[in-house]
């Protein structure tokens, strides 16, 4: 057999082995059910699928039609911001009876303001991707696929879809010009006059995309939640204090406390965000008031002891100047991130920080990896790391990596604090 034929029926098989688990054991709705993440090895399974698909399709089409193919995926992914900006989605569903609705593309174009001709020939195109149902009739309703789309869908990604087909379509723009040898400007920042992405986002003007972008973040962190309560050993921790570094109002500080019993937090993150913490914590988290204490500062100039310092990917509605998650930042950002973290940790403390891990060097990135990079290097210059990457960056701060912990989702690396660095100490090297 081939070895392209024999590698298409492996994927096939797999396909087929991964269905059938998940129908067995937990029904189709947990298919989709992100609450309810499948046991590792299923999930794997299905990660390896999706990441190889697109190398297979290049052996299924001719050359020119796959590179087409990619080459205008920019087209569909601005119907999908045209439909969410239009509230499209939220037209196709009813709230009373929290059912799916059947509209003519005629009532649907009445009730968002749009052309009806265009309408029809965007839903058609969605459709024929699997995002949105077409029906006899001219008719339309949701599926899972646009039902995300809806804002009061309880794991909706309204707002990321917004940004990616706005600002982040906007900015990359200018990926060629960046890439040239000697300029150190993000896309956006070229696109911008020089202006970087956080500061462009506080300008007079764009409050609009301020919230849009916050709102955005808010969704797609909940994303990885329950995979980060579920699949990381917090036991492990059990009677120490954690301390949520740039933890906003404490949303997954409160999850967290709530889940683990025997641990203890601190919430940390500027004055103003602390004061509205407090107050959201009184009112929304009285039976946790014990276990938790309310720090107020900047990371890039302390944090306060702990047992478990926590890095993760924030709500921005929680915050108000300090974007934390080291993606954000290019190496130097980072290290001084970790140098200062370092300083305040004993030699017992543990380190946990989540994000995206990637392959090794030589690996192939899968799809969604290869996006996430993608995003960071537009927008802000920040980058996704290997685990290698990782590690040099903790060593230089003062940490030895101990173990990458798969949530499903999110990475959760680990580390812990090196008692000593090329014969000095390690507050020295924290220093340095």
């Amino acid at each position: 057999m081939p070895a392209r034929t024999a590698g298409l029926a492996a994927i096939v098989a797999l396909l087929s082995i991964l269905v059938t688990h998940q129908l067995s054991t937990r029904g189709l709705d947990s298919i989709t059910d992100l609450s309810r993440p499948p046991p590792l090895p299923i999930f794997k399974a299905g990660w390896l699928l999706v990441n190889s698909a697109p190398r297979w399709y290049s052996h299924l089409l001719p050359p020119q039609l796959h590179t087409l193919q990619v080459a205008s995926a920019f087209l569909l992914s601005k119907a999908v911001y045209a439909v969410t900006r239009l509230g499209v989605p939220d037209q196709l569903w009813d709230p009373v009876t929290q059912q799916p609705v059947e509209l003519s593309v005629q009532q649907l174009a009445e009730q968002v303001g749009a052309n009806p001709d265009r309408l029809h020939r965007v839903m058609r195109a969605l459709a024929g991707v699997g995002i949105f149902r077409q029906l006899k009739g001219g008719r339309f309703t949701n599926n899972a696929a646009s039902g995300v789309l809806r804002k009061d869908h309880p794991n909706t990604i309204h707002h990321p879809v917004l940004a990616l087909g706005g600002f982040s379509f906007w900015g990359l723009a200018k990926l060629s010009e960046s890439m040239a040898e000697g300029v150190e400007q993000a896309p956006f920042e070229l696109q911008t006059g020089g202006t970087p992405f956080w500061e462009f986002l506080q300008q007079p003007g764009n409050a609009q995309l301020q919230e849009e972008f916050d709102r955005s973040m808010v969704e797609a962190s909940r994303l990885s939640n329950p995979g980060l309560l579920q699949f990381y050993p917090w036991q492990r921790h059990a009677g120490q204090t954690v301390v949520d570094v740039g933890g906003g109002l404490g949303g997954f500080l409160s999850q967290l406390l709530t889940t683990q019993g025997n641990l203890s937090g601190v919430l940390f993150d500027s004055p103003a965000v602390i004061e509205r913490a407090k107050q959201d914590w009184q009112r929304n988290h009285p039976d946790l008031g014990s276990r938790v204490q309310f720090a107020a500062g900047s990371f890039f100039e302390g944090v306060p002891p702990g047992n478990v310092f926590f890095l993760r990917q924030g709500h921005p509605e929680e915050r108000a100047d300090l974007w934390y998650i080291l993606h954000d930042w290019d190496d130097g950002g980072a290290l001084k991130i970790l140098k200062v973290i370092r300083r305040a940790c004993s030699d017992e403390a543990t380190l946990l920080i989540a994000d995206t891990v990637l392959p090794g060097p030589d690996e192939l990135l899968g799809p969604i990896q290869a996006l996430f990079d993608l995003q960071m290097l537009g927008t802000v210059s920040g980058r996704e790391r290997s685990r290698q990457q990782f590690q040099t960056l903790l060593e230089a701060a003062g940490f030895e990596l101990a173990r990458v912990w798969d949530t499903r989702g999110l990475f959760i690396v680990a580390a812990r604090p090196m008692r000593a660095v090329h014969g000095k100490g390690v507050e020295q090297a924290a220093q340095s």
